[in-house]
């Protein structure tokens, strides 16, 4: 059994396994290189997509940087568009 390629690290991976996934192709979009390069392949897009819904939509809105890190942490599990209540946070500024 082969090694298995990972391509949150780098975008290019993904063009080495055999069969990816749709997590696969949502992790090419983990490193703003994986954004630029991919983000016109509708194919690949469409396959992220079923995984993080909304890629599509921060593909048109958001610089590069943002989309990846978007990414990133829908991969670590956070859901990055979870209401945030801002008296749980308003201790860390005083």
């Amino acid at each position: 059994m082969g090694t298995r390629h990972d391509p949150s690290h780098r975008w290019d991976l993904l063009l080495a396994i055999q069969n990816p996934t749709d997590a696969d192709c949502l992790s090419a979009f983990a490193t703003t290189e994986g954004v630029e390069m991919l983000s016109e392949y509708s194919n690949i897009v469409a396959r992220a997509a079923k995984v993080f819904p909304r890629l599509p939509e921060l593909l048109s809105t958001l610089p590069t940087e943002l989309v990846a890190a978007g990414v990133q942490a829908t991969l670590s599990g956070a859901d990055i568009f979870a209401p945030v209540n801002l008296d749980d946070v308003g201790d860390v500024f005083s």
